[in-house]
């Protein structure tokens, strides 16, 4: 029988292009004809909550949620870790800034029949054929194995890293979108319930950590063919498309961190469509693939008030793909349906790039558009946020500082018997310097004990 897969790659805040992908799917009838959904990072998100039974206008309305949020919502600061850190005098320790529970919840309460991957086994049969396969991409990271998280009754063994199938699904996502020195890898529940959570022999009872799958395969074309035995595949690439980012070492750590991932996945992607492609011209492999990317490579990481946008763009790339194959294979019928045997009735890997050619005058209309809305429902603006904090931090020690050192002179002049001197000046000056260094060492250390302070034991 022929299995059909969907692929998600990552992609950060892009990935609301996803999203448009598959409401042009569905309207053709595309996304019906789907067993398998294989997904990395953002794509993990999506395809978690696609699998598991929501609808392509929920899954949409929760990404849209997203740009009126709170960031305080959006992201849960790692406070503790950053304390531990602290208290340890080693910032190496400190594992990222993002601690990840907001992911979990997201995904959470957007899933519909599906809560773990042991669901798959206890589904009654009238609602078998409303969810699909899933398997999430993450990355070991003591061990450095590409960890697949899917159904453990149907998926076995992997011949290119292990399976792993007794978290929930939400937390599978979590995992595979834990991207490095941005959100805290995340640590597998420890204990026999958990197969891929084990420790290393000798590493004591520390469960193992995992982070975004991006790492080792942003797009998993090849997972779907090779582990899921899909013989026909759709895939979505968020990454690079000829495009080109400026300045990206100005723009901060996370896209940075960003980038590199991207170039790495995009090298890993190139390698996987090669090789699939041999395999397939050598007649070793019957596989029809198709993988579109819809060039959204001028978005942010953290662009949430442009979701709307990735969206529509999303949409229309996928519009133009269908338009292109039909011009090619004829693969519309009459009733505006796709048909799929016609579609996947070549052999192959084929890649589309969506040209876009008025790509930055769309974006600024669109961000005209609908920006009455976004400064209404005031979004998330991280950057905005790090700069509010930064200046209240800067704002805090400077007003301390003065008030220690105005106060300390004070007292100087007033402890000085001849107070008319014309050497008052480097009293007050004496004064106050003593006053400010006492005063931040005095806070320091109260400070530090009251971080350091062991936490009450939970009854």
């Amino acid at each position: 029988m022929e299995r059909t897969a969907l692929v998600l790659s990552g992609g950060g805040l892009r990935g609301g292009a996803h999203i448009g992908v598959l409401k042009a799917f569905e309207r053709v009838g595309l996304l019906q004809q789907v067993q398998v959904v294989a997904g990395t990072s953002a794509g993990a998100i999506a395809g978690a909550m696609l699998a598991s039974g929501a609808s392509v206008e929920a899954i949409e309305q929760a990404i849209i949620a997203l740009r009126t949020t709170p960031c305080d919502q959006l992201f849960d600061f790692n406070g503790d870790g950053l304390r531990a850190a602290a208290c340890a005098q080693d910032f190496g320790l400190f594992s990222g800034f993002i601690g990840g529970d907001a992911i979990v919840e997201l995904v959470q309460k957007n899933l519909v029949y599906l809560q773990r991957f042991s669901d798959y086994a206890t589904l009654p049969p009238d609602v078998q054929d409303k969810v699909r396969d899933l398997l999430l991409v993450s990355v070991n990271l003591d061990t450095g194995t590409k960890t697949v998280f899917c159904d453990p009754a149907r998926y076995t063994s992997y011949d290119e890293g292990i399976v792993c199938g007794q978290i929930s699904l939400a937390q599978a996502a979590r995992a595979s979108s834990s991207e490095p020195a941005v959100v805290v890898p995340f640590r597998c529940p420890g204990g026999e319930s958990c197969t891929c959570g084990r420790p290393l022999p000798g590493a004591g009872s520390a469960p193992q950590s995992f982070v975004d799958g991006a790492v080792r395969e942003s797009c998993p074309l090849k997972l779907a063919v090779r582990l899921a035995g899909c013989t026909r595949v759709l895939a979505v690439n968020l990454g690079y498309a000829g495009d080109r980012v400026e300045d990206v070492a100005t723009q901060g750590m996370a896209e940075i961190v960003s980038q590199s991932i991207t170039i790495m996945g995009t090298q890993q992607l190139t390698a996987d469509v090669d090789y699939l492609r041999t395999q397939v011209n050598d007649g070793d492999l019957k596989l029809s693939a198709y993988v579109l990317n819809p060039r959204l490579y001028d978005m942010g990481t953290f662009a949430f008030d442009r979701l709307p946008e990735a969206i529509q763009r999303g949409e229309l790339a996928a519009e133009w793909f269908l338009d292109e194959l039909d011009k090619q294979l004829h693969i519309y019928n009459s009733d505006g349906s796709v048909d799929a045997d016609r579609l996947f009735g070549r052999q192959g890997v084929f890649t589309f790039n969506y040209p876009d050619p008025e790509r930055e005058a769309r974006r600024q209309q669109l961000m005209q558009l609908d920006r009455a809305r976004v400064q209404a429902a005031r979004p998330c603006h991280i950057e905005q946020e790090l700069a509010r904090l930064v200046l209240l931090t800067a704002g805090a020690i400077v007003s301390l500082s003065l008030a220690l050192f105005t106060v300390g002179g004070i007292v100087a002049l007033r402890l000085k018997p001849n107070a008319a001197s014309a050497a008052d000046v480097f009293v007050f000056w004496d004064g106050g310097l003593v006053l400010f260094l006492l005063g931040w060492i005095v806070f320091l250390v109260l400070l530090r004990l009251w971080l350091c302070r062991p936490k009450a034991q939970k009854t």
